[in-house]
């Protein structure tokens, strides 16, 4: 309505007029998702998708794109890839809250008398995306 009426009354009267501030009406958004940012956003986390948005804006910056980080997170949301806020929790390999029977320590106290006498073993955990096998 705003652009319908403006060569006839001054921009500060209309969004007076009609409870508008006059910041919202000249905002321009700095970059989207379908933006040349928003394309080279998308292009970096293509090639490595766990970056998060100081890495990215570090990498646009390296590659001369100027854009802030509030820009590369608001774009990151639009495409979906919003990460966690916070401290990422490491992730839970070991559940020792479980009603089944443990073994018991049966080597505690022993000493070895000869050459492979006692054997041990462990459990390598191979991380497989966000998961562990």
């Amino acid at each position: 309505m705003i652009d319908q009426l403006k060569a006839e009354y001054p921009i500060e009267t209309l969004c007076e007029g009609l409870d508008c501030p006059r910041r919202s009406y000249d905002y321009q958004p700095s970059a989207s998702a379908d933006s040349p940012a928003g394309a080279a956003i998308e292009r970096i986390l293509g090639r490595w998708p766990f970056s998060g948005y100081r890495r990215v804006t570090a990498q646009l910056k390296r590659e001369g794109l100027p854009i802030n980080r509030t820009a590369v997170r608001r774009v990151r949301g639009h495409l979906g890839q919003r990460g966690p806020v916070g401290q990422v929790k490491a992730p839970l390999t070991t559940q020792s809250t479980h009603s089944l029977p443990r073994f018991p320590h049966l080597i505690q106290g022993r000493a070895a008398t000869r050459p492979d006498e006692i054997g041990v073993a462990d459990i390598t955990y191979l991380p497989l995306g966000r998961r562990f096998i």
